[in-house]
């Protein structure tokens, strides 16, 4: 995907414990299910849907705010073709492992 600049249109900020999305509309390809936000390589692309969302601070249990800053600039990194991503394909192989 280098070479390929893709635009954040919404940045979202949110904060809590239970994870609902009742305005994310993502035809049933995101679950949620006893807290639990997927399928998601590396709890942040979903597969599917990457360019067009991702997700930072998902897993509760780990470093916290540094995980965080990671994901952030993994995103950003994606978003700018600094970082490519693998296949859809092989993203959700890594997810059901």
């Amino acid at each position: 995907m280098m070479g390929v600049w893709f635009f954040a249109d919404v940045i979202l900020h949110c904060t809590g414990y239970k994870y609902h999305f009742p305005f994310l509309d993502t035809n049933d390809i995101i679950t949620m299910e006893d807290n639990c936000v997927g399928p998601l390589y590396k709890h942040t692309f979903p597969p599917a849907l990457v360019a067009w969302l991702s997700f930072i601070g998902l897993p509760l249990m780990g470093i916290g705010f540094i995980l965080y800053e990671f994901q952030s600039k993994w995103i950003a990194g994606v978003l700018s073709s600094r970082i490519g991503l693998p296949s859809e394909e092989e993203m959700m192989r890594d997810v059901e492992a």
